[in-house]
C-alpha cells in the first residue's frame, strides 16, 4: 500500500506515505498507550488497539473515527479477516486482563 500506520505511548496513531515517509495524519482518541494496528483487508478502514480496554476504527477516506469497540481488558493485538457470516465479525483480537 501507500501508507503505514503507528501507534505508541503518546496514545496517538500516526499515519505516513510510505513513498515519502512523511507524516500525514495524528489521530487522537485513545487514553492509554496504543499496542497494534492494523488496516482492513479492503483498506477502507484502520484499526488501533490499546491498554485502554478499546479498539478504534477509522475510515481510510478522511481518517475520521467511525466507532470505538469497548473490551473487557487491554488490546494487544488485532487483525482483519474474512467473517464467516452471519455470526463473526471480520476483527479478531488478543486481549489481557490488567492487573488488579
Amino acid at each position: 500500500g501507500d501508507v503505514l500506520a503507528s501507534g505508541g505511548e503518546d496514545m496517538l496513531v500516526r499515519v505516513w506515505s510510505a513513498r515519502t515517509g512523511e507524516l500525514t495524519n495524528l489521530l487522537p482518541g485513545h487514553s492509554n498507550a496504543i499496542r497494534t494496528v492494523a488496516f482492513s483487508l479492503d483498506a477502507k478502514l484502520l484499526a488501533s488497539g490499546s491498554l485502554d480496554k478499546t479498539v478504534r476504527l477509522y475510515t481510510t477516506a478522511s481518517y475520521t473515527h467511525v466507532k470505538t469497540l469497548d473490551f473487557a481488558a487491554c488490546v494487544l493485538t488485532l487483525a482483519f479477516g474474512r467473517p464467516l457470516e452471519p455470526f463473526s465479525s471480520p476483527i479478531t483480537c488478543s486481549a489481557m486482563p490488567t492487573p488488579e
